[in-house]
């Protein structure tokens, strides 16, 4: 089998005594080195949204201003700020998001669109005013370009509860309002859900075998109570809907998750996807999360720090994790964190020459 058939083959529960080495496209630049990896057997992942969004009676505005903040090798390096509003007949709301300074592979708010109570309404009406439409056609594209060396992910909206806090109010906003304002706080919840559901109906019938939600769940804002309530009974509506058409649901879980493990464990997903080791800084060893999530498949994203250490350590340290790993646990490795650029090639390398060495203990 090659590794996309091993993989998905752990996502649907079925034993495997090679552990898999995975890496998102959007981390990787094209070259030498994503050549020589996958070479050695690991495998490309790529998220496409299943649905284009239409949104009437709303103007979106962006203005763009960059910073120079360093000179290195000649070049300016930029801090790249853009504005992004939104104008609407109930009232106008913006954002400020920059580029990820230290990796450059993804973006940051900076400034949410919700900064009073009033803005609740304003991103409220944008919703009610959205249209899902099918985007089938760039999820088979994708699959065409990759064949059998990637597997592409229709890529979801996060779940109400956190799209609220990671990208529309943040942790502070959230936290004053839910306590002071619930009522108007879960409204949006409400309106945003009916349309996650529409968007999962979209999902559940694509070309895609994964669904996969990116949600960044974190235990340190997102506690126990705030999981139970709002996003266990979501995630399971969704897994029976996707199991129902033969699907995988897979949720992006990188925080401290050892308050939610539990709960975890109750949820109808099938992949917890880019699990934090406790060497990554998570406080949920390894040898307990496999354990409390029997049936699911854990993927651990690669402890960034590995990059800072001599080959010799992280083969030591790979032999060690690949011990506490029966050939009966559904474990991946993944390149889904940044790691440093100055020892990337090395880490991932010597990983997948571990990984290829032998087989998982069956003790």
């Amino acid at each position: 089998m090659n590794t996309k058939e091993i993989l998905l083959g752990l996502y649907r529960k079925k034993a495997c005594e090679q552990i898999p080495l995975t890496f998102y496209s959007a981390l990787f630049p094209t070259g030498i080195l994503e050549r020589t990896v996958r070479n050695l057997g690991a495998l490309c992942v790529k998220p496409v949204s299943p649905c284009m969004t239409e949104t009437k009676n709303v103007e979106v505005e962006i203005r763009t201003e960059h910073v120079p903040i360093s000179i290195r090798e000649n070049s300016e390096v930029y801090l790249g700020v853009w504005t992004r509003t939104y104008h609407t007949p109930v009232g106008s709301i913006s954002e400020k998001i920059r580029r990820d300074l230290a990796y450059g592979t993804g973006n940051w708010v900076v400034e949410h669109l919700i900064k009073k109570t009033s803005d609740y309404r304003v991103v409220k009406y944008i919703l009610e005013n959205s249209t899902y439409h099918e985007n089938y056609q760039a999820i088979r594209q994708a699959q065409d370009d990759f064949g059998q060396d990637g597997i592409v992910y229709a890529l979801m909206n996060r779940a109400p509860l956190q799209r609220l806090i990671v990208s529309w109010a943040g942790v502070e906003r959230f936290c004053l309002d839910y306590y002071d304002q619930r009522d108007m706080v879960e409204e949006l919840l409400l309106v945003a859900q009916e349309k996650e559901r529409i968007a999962y109906q979209i999902a559940a019938s694509c070309p895609a075998e994964v669904i996969w939600s990116p949600d960044n769940l974190a235990e340190d804002v997102t506690e126990p109570k705030l999981y139970e309530k709002y996003l266990l009974p979501f995630y399971n509506e969704q897994a029976k809907l996707i199991h129902k058409h033969g699907k995988i649901y897979a949720v992006h879980m990188d925080g401290r998750l050892a308050h939610l493990a539990n709960l975890i464990g109750k949820t109808e997903i099938d992949v917890v996807e880019s699990f934090t080791l406790p060497e990554g800084g998570a406080n949920l060893p390894l040898e307990k999360a496999l354990k409390i999530w029997k049936g699911k498949t854990i993927v651990a994203n690669i402890p960034a720090s590995l990059a800072l250490q001599n080959s010799g350590y992280i083969k030591q340290y790979m032999r060690g994790l690949k011990e506490k790993i029966h050939y009966r646990d559904n474990f991946v490795l993944q390149y889904s964190e940044d790691i440093p650029r100055v020892g990337l090639a090395k880490t991932l390398c010597t990983i997948a020459d571990v990984l290829a060495e032998d087989t998982r203990r069956e003790g």
